[in-house]
C-alpha cells in the first residue's frame, strides 16, 4: 500500500520556531478518516508507541524545510572571502609566484620553503577544506560542519608545529603579530564549526 503524506505544524525545540514537517506514514489513512473529529485523531496519535514516535520524529526532523536566515548568507560570503585569501596565500607560496613572494625576505622564504611535507599537507587541508565548507554553507549542505572540522584539524596541526615544534617561531621572522594572527585563524575556524552545526540542528542545512 502506498504511504500517504501527513503534514503537521509543530513547534521546534530550538527557540520556538515553527516549521512545517512532512513525512510518509502508514497511519495516514486512519488519521485522514479521523480528521473530522479532533478527539479520535488525538487518540490515534497517543496510541502510537514511544519508540515509533521517536523514530518518526527523527525521520521527520531530518526533512524539515526552513527559510534560510539572512545571517547565513552574510557569514557564508564572509567565510568564503576569508578562506579564499588563505587559499590564495597557500597557492602563491607553493607556486613561488614572484609578484606574491617578493613581499617576503629571503630568510622568511627559506623558512616557508623548508617546512616539512606533513605541515604543507596540514596547511593545504586547512585552507582548501575551509573554502569547501564555505561553499557547502552557501548551498545549505549539511556537510559544511564536517568540512570546517577537517579544516580546523589541519590548522591546529600546522599551528602546533609553527609555535611549539619548529626551531624558529614565526614571531622571530615576522613579529608578534604572527602569533596573534594564528590565534585569530584558530578562533574563526572554531566559530565556523559551531555555526555550521547550529544551522544543521535548526534545519537550515539539509
Amino acid at each position: 500500500m502506498t504511504d500517504q503524506v501527513v503534514i503537521e505544524t509543530v513547534a521546534s525545540p530550538v527557540r520556538g520556531h515553527f516549521f512545517a514537517r512532512c513525512t510518509a506514514s502508514p497511519l495516514s489513512p486512519l488519521l485522514r478518516e479521523g480528521g473530522q473529529g479532533g478527539g479520535r485523531r488525538h487518540q490515534l496519535i497517543t496510541l502510537v508507541s514511544d519508540a515509533f514516535r521517536r523514530q518518526l520524529w527523527r525521520r521527520t526532523y531530518k526533512g524539515i524545510i526552513m527559510k534560510p536566515p539572512l545571517h547565513l548568507w552574510v557569514i557564508g560570503i564572509a567565510s568564503l572571502l576569508w578562506s579564499a585569501f588563505g587559499a590564495l596565500d597557500y597557492l602563491m607560496t607553493q607556486m613561488r609566484a614572484d609578484w606574491y613572494v617578493s613581499q617576503f625576505t629571503p630568510d622568511q622564504l627559506d623558512y616557508f620553503y623548508g617546512l616539512p611535507a606533513w605541515v604543507d599537507g596540514a596547511w593545504a587541508l586547512g585552507v582548501w577544506f575551509a573554502v569547501l565548507g564555505s561553499i557547502f554553507l552557501l548551498i545549505r549542505s549539511r556537510f559544511a560542519a564536517l568540512a570546517f572540522f577537517v579544516s580546523f584539524a589541519g590548522m591546529i596541526a600546522a599551528t602546533v608545529y609553527l609555535v611549539a615544534i619548529s626551531e624558529r617561531s614565526p614571531a622571530d621572522l615576522i613579529g608578534p603579530g604572527a602569533i596573534l594572527f594564528s590565534a585569530v585563524i584558530v578562533v574563526v575556524g572554531f566559530l565556523l564549526i559551531w555555526y555550521a552545526r547550529s544551522m544543521r540542528v535548526k534545519g537550515v542545512l539539509r
